[in-house]
C-alpha cells in the first residue's frame, strides 16, 4: 500500500527550536509517511542529519538576493505541489507559512496544517503580515500550538478552538544518568554551574542574566561558571563586553555550535531562561529532563512547564533583582535536588518525544481518514 505523502515547509536548517523539532518529527515518521522537506536555504548544520534519514529534500538553488529568491521559491512550490499532489502540507514558522500558504492557494487541494511556535509579536510592526496570516488561517485544516499561551494567541486572531490542536514539544531522551559525571571531567574548577540554553538574540534576556549575576557575585561560591550556549545572532560581542565590564569575564563562557547538549546539562546545577517573549521553550524541558531546577520568566508557555516553587521559580521578565535572589536560593543542594527530581518527573509525564510524535501521527490520520475540518465553511 502506497504511503501517504507529507510536504513540510520551513525556512532553514539551523539549530533552532522549531528546526530541531521538525527534524524529530521527520526522523520518527519517515517509515510511515512519504516525507518531502522543502527548505528555503539548504545550508545549515541539520542538513547532514537529514541526509541520514529517508526524507526528500527540495529547495531552490539560485544565487540571487533574498526578495527575488522568494519569488522563485513561490513559483517552485506551486510547481512542486502540482507535480507531486501531496496529501498533507505542513508549514513551520512565519516566512514558510506566508509564502507556502499563499502558494497552496494556487495548487491542488491538499490538507493544510500550520504550526505556530511563538506568540505573534513578530507581526506587530509589519503592516500586512497579520492580515495575511489571518486570511491564511481560513485555509488551514488544523493549526497546532505548543502551549496554551499560543492557543490563546490564536483565538485572539479569531481562530476557532475546534481548529487548534495543542501538541507540546517532546524531549528526545529523558534518561540522563550520572548527572554530575561531567562536573569533574569537563569543569574541574567549577563549584556551581549555571546553564543558559538560548541562541544569542536580544529578547532571550542574556543581558538580564549578566546583570543579575553581577548583583549576587559576592554571594556565589568562589568557583562558579555560567555557560551561555547558543548560536550567535549578532549580540555576542555586546554580551562579552558587558560580562567583562561587570567583572564576570572569567565566570561567563559563550559556547557556539553545540551538537550534543547532554554533556553540558550533565555538568550543570541549575538552568536559566530569562527571555522577554517565548512560545514554548525546548531548552526548559531539556533542562527538566536532565533533572535540573529551572528559573524562567513569566512569558508565553514557560509557566506551563515550570511550576513555581516546585521544580523551579517563575520570575518577572527583566527583573534582575528577582532573578539573582532565586539563583541564591538554589545554592542550597537539598532544594536543588528536590526541585530537580520534580523537573524530571514532569518531563517524563508530559514532554516525552513519543507522546509528541503520537499526537502528530493521530492528527495526520484524522485528516486522512476521518472528518477533518472543512476549510471552506466560513469558520476560522
Amino acid at each position: 500500500m502506497k504511503k501517504k505523502s507529507i510536504l513540510f515547509i520551513i525556512g532553514s536548517m539551523r539549530r533552532g527550536g522549531a528546526e530541531l523539532h521538525l527534524y524529530s518529527i521527520c526522523e520518527h515518521l519517515q517509515d510511515k509517511f512519504d516525507i518531502t522537506l522543502y527548505v528555503f536555504d539548504k545550508r545549515g548544520p541539520l542538513y547532514e542529519s537529514y541526509r541520514n534519514i529517508n526524507v526528500n529534500i527540495r529547495f531552490v538553488n539560485v544565487n540571487v538576493n533574498s526578495k527575488v529568491k522568494y519569488f522563485y521559491i513561490f513559483n517552485h512550490l506551486i510547481y512542486l505541489q502540482w507535480v507531486n499532489r501531496f496529501d498533507i502540507i505542513h508549514y513551520f514558522l512565519p516566512t514558510a507559512y506566508i509564502i507556502g500558504g499563499i502558494a497552496s492557494i494556487f495548487s491542488p487541494k491538499s490538507i493544510r496544517i500550520m504550526s505556530r511556535r511563538s506568540l505573534n509579536k513578530y507581526s506587530e510592526n509589519t503592516y500586512l503580515l497579520r492580515p495575511i496570516e489571518i486570511l491564511l488561517h481560513r485555509k488551514m485544516n488544523y493549526i497546532t500550538a505548543n502551549s496554551n499561551a499560543i492557543k490563546d494567541n490564536l483565538m485572539s486572531e479569531k481562530v476557532s478552538i475546534n481548529k487548534i490542536k495543542i501538541i507540546y514539544n517532546g524531549v528526545r531522551d529523558n534518561s540522563f544518568f550520572e548527572i554530575n559525571r561531567y562536573k569533574k571531567n569537563y569543569y574541574k574548577k567549577s563549584d556551581f554551574t549555571i546553564i543558559v540554553l538560548a541562541n544569542l538574540i536580544a529578547y532571550k534576556g542574556h543581558l538580564d542574566v549578566i546583570k543579575a549575576l553581577e548583583r549576587i557575585n559576592k554571594s556565589l561560591p568562589d568557583k562558579w561558571r555560567c555557560l551561555m550556549i547558543g548560536r550567535n545572532d549578532g549580540i555576542k560581542d555586546i554580551l562579552e563586553k558587558e560580562a567583562v565590564k561587570c567583572g564576570l569575564g572569567r565566570n561567563i563562557e559563550f559556547i557556539e555550535n553545540v551538537i550534543n547538549i547532554k554533556p553540558f546539562l550533565q555538568c550543570a546545577d541549575i538552568s536559566l531562561l530569562c527571555s522577554h517573549e517565548e512560545g514554548f521553550s525546548n531548552a526548559i524541558i531539556e533542562s527538566m529532563s536532565a533533572g535540573l531546577p529551572v528559573i524562567a520568566t513569566d512569558v508565553g508557555g514557560n509557566v506551563e512547564a515550570v511550576q513555581n516553587n516546585y521544580n523551579g521559580f517563575i520570575v518577572r521578565k527583566s527583573d534582575v533583582k528577582e532573578i539573582g535572589n532565586k539563583i541564591l536560593l538554589l545554592l542550597d543542594p537539598c532544594r536543588r535536588r528536590l526541585m530537580g527530581e520534580n523537573s524530571k518527573k514532569i518531563a517524563n509525564e508530559k514532554y516525552r518525544i513519543d507522546k509528541c510524535i503520537a499526537a502528530y501521527e493521530d492528527m495526520y490520520k484524522i485528516c486522512l481518514t476521518g472528518p477533518c475540518m472543512n476549510t471552506n465553511n466560513g469558520n476560522y
